[in-house]
């Protein structure tokens, strides 16, 4: 587009800027500035609860006189013609809990910052419908009561609160609005949807998303479509994100049932073509999950290295260690990232794929372990810690990729406990040795210690008989060649 803008710095008499409505100021206690195309610097200003409460203002002020008054790099429609009237500032008026600037709502223009020629629209949702000249009024709070009616005319366009998991909240995402008291959003929730929870934010009737807010921090659409009317908005957050820390997917149905689907990514909500099948969403949510979560998949059918096949992002460390004691022997896998950083677990899964029922997520652990019996035989115990202490599960003997808790074994127990259970409660082991299960393990993992006296006997004894042996012999033969009437062998000679 042909530049309509005029340099300060080249302009022999008047000058001319354009002034971006879009722009956003976050310090109230100073004037910020921008540059116009052609290099002219525009001051700008932002005043909240002006004027009055649920809207603010901003005061773009140029050099010299306003051009174009454009919201980004477009020009406004029914503005176009406003550079002959010399105007110096222009004076824009927002919902106050309108973080993005996204829907202007009276654009004042004032020559002397006393008295304003302001312009509105009759559909604030469409970019083709005109701004029109509404009134001409000093600036004072009483000549505003067009802002009330305006927002009356919008009251189906809320700003969604991620950060409210209960009761309900106004169009501000606040428990109370200035602006359209009457209208409130609904939470309910949580809903369980396999490992997330779903809260569900709705209307009495249809609502148009605005933008969203969690924990105070404006998280915008990326590429929404203004304004879709839908008839509930749901969130989803990992169930072991008990603080609510990181919203993963949000899904906007519409009055027809038509969902869209928009995943978090840079603090921006951005739109995920329509999909139809469960299996799409499921992995957009897993690998939300695992990116900015980090609960990963565990697959304990492995015992070496791998990567999380939910976003293949981290790899996961496997140690093996053979277990052994005087009655049996068992494997034991240790799965962790590293020895100083912390593993969440979204899924166990075999082979890398069936997910095992029965089997926690867990967050922020140091490790979990994997047993199996006989060494090179069946996975059939899981150990992992849970809230302080471990918790142990045991593969189930009727269903397939189901586990269930195991009561026997805790923090305290041994090896020998931990054997009988991996052979079945028929097994007739003995006692366990004193002492706690990870010297026991430790043990007997590093060279089998506690067997090395069976090993000195086995190996004492038979010396001992070959050496009495021998000399046996030699004492035999001595008596055969020199003394016949000692000899055991002349002996039995005249015997016979």
């Amino acid at each position: 587009m042909e530049k309509t803008c005029t340099s300060y710095i080249n302009a022999e008499y008047l000058h001319y800027s354009d002034v971006n409505i879009a722009k956003i100021v976050d310090d109230l206690q100073t004037f910020a500035g921008y540059e116009d195309s052609c290099g002219n610097t525009v001051i700008v200003k932002r005043e909240d609860n002006q004027p009055t409460d649920g809207y603010k203002r901003y005061l773009h002020i140029v050099q010299g006189y306003i051009c174009d008054v454009k919201y980004n790099k477009d020009v406004l429609h029914g503005l176009e013609d406003v550079k002959s009237a010399n105007y110096t500032m222009a004076d824009v008026h927002y919902w106050e809990h309108d973080y993005g600037n996204l829907l202007p709502l009276l654009i004042g223009l004032t020559t002397d910052q006393k008295s304003y020629t302001y312009y509105s629209k009759y559909n604030y949702l469409s970019n083709a419908e005109p701004w029109v000249e509404d009134c001409s009024s000093l600036y004072t709070s009483e000549n505003f009561g067009k802002l009330p009616i305006i927002s009356k005319a919008l009251d189906d366009i809320v700003l969604l609160n991620l950060s409210i998991t209960a009761d309900s909240y106004g169009v501000n995402g606040q428990p109370s609005s200035p602006v359209n008291p009457d209208v409130k959003i609904e939470v309910a929730g949580p809903n369980l949807y396999r490992i997330y929870n779903e809260y569900r934010h709705a209307p009495k009737g249809l609502m148009s998303l605005l933008s969203t807010v969690h924990n105070e921090t404006n998280i915008p659409f990326a590429n929404i479509q203004h304004y879709n009317k839908v008839s509930s908005a749901s969130v989803y957050y990992w169930s072991e994100d008990r603080d609510h820390e990181n919203p993963l997917i949000l899904v906007s149905t519409s009055r027809d049932d038509i969902s869209y689907y928009y995943a978090y990514n840079n603090n921006r909500w951005e739109y995920v073509e329509h999909k139809s099948e469960v299996k799409h969403f499921n992995g957009d949510l897993d690998r939300q999950n695992c990116v900015y979560n980090k609960a990963h998949r565990v697959d304990i059918s492995l015992s070496s290295e791998y990567s999380c096949m939910s976003c293949n992002r981290q790899k996961i460390n496997v140690k093996e260690d053979v277990i052994e004691i005087e009655t049996g022997k068992f494997t034991r896998f240790k799965h962790f990232i590293k020895d100083d950083e912390k593993l969440s677990v979204a899924y166990f899964t075999f082979n890398f794929g069936d997910i095992q029922q029965g089997l926690p997520s867990l967050r922020d652990v140091e490790h979990v372990f994997v047993y199996k019996y006989p060494k090179d035989g069946e996975i059939l115990l899981v150990e992992v810690p849970y809230e302080g202490y471990s918790k142990w599960y045991k593969k189930s003997l009727d269903k397939e990729n189901e586990w269930e808790v195991e009561a026997d074994l805790d923090d305290n127990s041994k090896a020998e406990q931990i054997l009988k259970v991996l052979k079945g409660p028929n097994a007739d082991i003995s006692a366990p040795e004193e002492g706690d299960k990870n010297k026991i393990i430790q043990t007997r993992t590093n060279f089998h210690a506690d067997d090395h006296p069976k090993r000195h006997i086995d190996f004492v004894t038979p010396a001992i008989v070959a050496a009495l042996t021998l000399i046996a012999v030699c004492f035999e033969s001595y008596n055969y060649v020199y003394n016949q009437k000692r000899s055991c062998i002349h002996s039995l000679a005249r015997m016979l």
